[in-house]
């Protein structure tokens, strides 16, 4: 893999469209917002856009753009955290000039014309970040980079106790941390919960069931997740 060629061909093109998958998590936001503004402070003359659904639980992190289909015309799209085509968020990706695929799980559909996969990553806005250390004499960070990716990287590692996560999760962090990152606010933005899904948690600590070992689990179906108001990312996060 090399991230030379994604950054080439982010020097070769004009127009750079960000998409994201259907109903986006905190990291596929946190990847597509993260890039998009180390992009707009590296290149300010570069257009630059992420398009695809509205997250509303990590909105903070940025507003999608809404933009006409002659934009694709001789433009770079970059889809981010999406293993397979029929996830992306908005088809129009096809359209671009050429198609860049940044992700974190298993290869199973090689979309695009060229495929950065690194299964070793607990996150796609890990892989981000790194690409912007890798770069960081000609790429520049700002506040709201930061804030995304850390926003991406928390939330796909559960707060960083999934196993997935490595030495290099925290050696990348350190720089937002460096950077002048105020952790605590983005983590105490994430803690606040809807009424809907202060409602949803009542229901599950209700209605839970638990196996002869004592585990506790529930089963999670879409009429219930609809019937409170909630999406199934902000359900699970």
């Amino acid at each position: 893999m090399d991230k030379q060629l994604i950054l080439d061909k982010i020097m070769e093109y004009q127009t750079i469209i960000i998409h994201m998958h259907q109903r986006p998590d905190g990291d596929c936001y946190g990847a597509g917002f993260g890039l998009k503004e180390i992009l707009k402070e590296s290149f300010p003359d570069k257009e630059v856009y992420v398009v695809g659904d509205t997250a509303e639980y990590v909105k903070f992190i940025g507003d999608v753009d809404r933009i006409e289909d002659s934009k694709y015309q001789g433009a770079l799209a970059i889809v981010v955290d999406t293993a397979t085509r029929e996830r992306v968020a908005d088809q129009r990706f096809a359209k671009a000039a050429y198609v860049i695929k940044i992700d974190h799980h298993l290869p199973i559909d090689a979309y695009g014309d060229y495929q950065y996969v690194d299964t070793s990553r607990p996150a796609t806005s890990q892989i981000i970040l790194e690409f912007y250390l890798e770069f960081y004499q000609l790429l520049k960070l700002n506040m709201n980079a930061a804030k995304a990716l850390y926003t991406g990287i928390v939330t796909d590692t559960g707060r960083f106790k999934y196993r997935s996560v490595t030495a290099d999760t925290f050696k990348a962090v350190a720089h937002l941390l460096e950077y002048g990152l105020d952790f605590s606010e983005v983590l105490s933005t994430l803690d606040v919960k809807t009424e809907n899904l202060m409602r949803l948690q009542g229901y599950v600590l209700q209605h839970f069931e638990k196996t002869p070992n004592g585990v506790a689990f529930i089963k999670m179906k879409p009429d219930i997740i609809q019937k409170y108001g909630v999406s199934l990312e902000e359900a699970t996060s």
